[in-house]
């Protein structure tokens, strides 16, 4: 019945069948930003996410990390080398 249902909402193209999707920031300081982004699949479980993300704008620098689930990590940084260029880098 649900399958029936997206299926004649997607052909009259009133709306199409999307996965929900939740973000939350939380600015705890003017330089510091922390962000949890989720989004379930009610079809596959293996088709969800979740990353959680923490960045740091400093003077002439930005950092910051990510944990995707599944195991990756990142990790990047840029300096600003003058007021017109930057260089950065980015690790898994």
């Amino acid at each position: 019945m649900r399958r029936a249902c997206v299926a004649q909402l997607s052909d009259s193209a009133l709306t199409t069948h999307h996965a929900p999707r939740s973000t939350h920031d939380a600015q705890v300081s003017d330089s510091t930003l922390l962000r949890l982004q989720t989004q379930m699949n009610p079809e596959s479980l293996a088709a969800s996410s979740c990353e959680a993300r923490a960045d740091y704008k400093g003077h002439d620098f930005a950092t910051g990390a990510a944990y995707v689930a599944g195991g990756l990590t990142l990790f990047h940084a840029m300096k600003a080398v003058t007021p017109n260029l930057a260089v950065g880098g980015e690790g898994f």
